[in-house]
């Protein structure tokens, strides 16, 4: 299934090095936190994936590695222009910020912050960012979190300077 929408090679490599960066990139098997076999940039082995059969320590290529990746990628912004009705309004970063928290939590965990995404589609992002930070998930991944809340916050300033 094919996204809708197009994104720039720009917003692409962005939104890569970003999730790179956050994720990291691991060439062999492991246990997540929650013990789930995992590879790569923080892809979760499916049933389907050649590596599920493997296990822990099985050691994979970065081309292996990159193609899960742009896999993931793809689904997570399929998922966001599905799921996320008003997704083709967001300006560049808030798409960003949002995509980079689906691929971290999956979009239905991301759909429960309802108060964070109303808040987004008023255009109200100092609003969307203390609801992002009144969650689980900023405690536990507080970094990432802060960081990505603090970047949408500062979507408001520019929209206000370009009124």
């Amino acid at each position: 299934r094919n996204s809708i929408m197009e994104y720039s090679t720009k917003f692409l490599n962005r939104l890569r090095e970003e999730i790179i960066a956050d994720e990291g990139c691991v060439l062999r098997v492991y246990k997540d936190h929650l013990g789930y076999d995992t590879v790569g940039v923080g892809h979760l082995v499916l049933k389907t994936d050649e590596e599920y059969n493997y296990g822990e320590g099985h050691v994979i290529s970065q081309t292996r590695a990159d193609e899960l990746l742009s896999r993931d990628l793809k689904n997570v912004l399929n998922e966001c222009e599905e799921r996320l009705e008003q997704w083709g309004t967001y300006p560049e970063e808030v798409k960003l910020i949002l995509a980079n928290m689906a691929f971290n939590l999956g979009l239905p965990r991301l759909l429960k912050f309802q108060m964070m995404i109303l808040a987004i589609n008023s255009g109200d992002y100092v609003r969307a960012s203390i609801e992002g930070l009144d969650s689980k998930w900023a405690k536990q991944v507080y970094n990432r979190a802060h960081r990505l809340m603090d970047r949408l916050r500062v979507c408001m300033i520019d929209k206000i300077d370009n009124v």
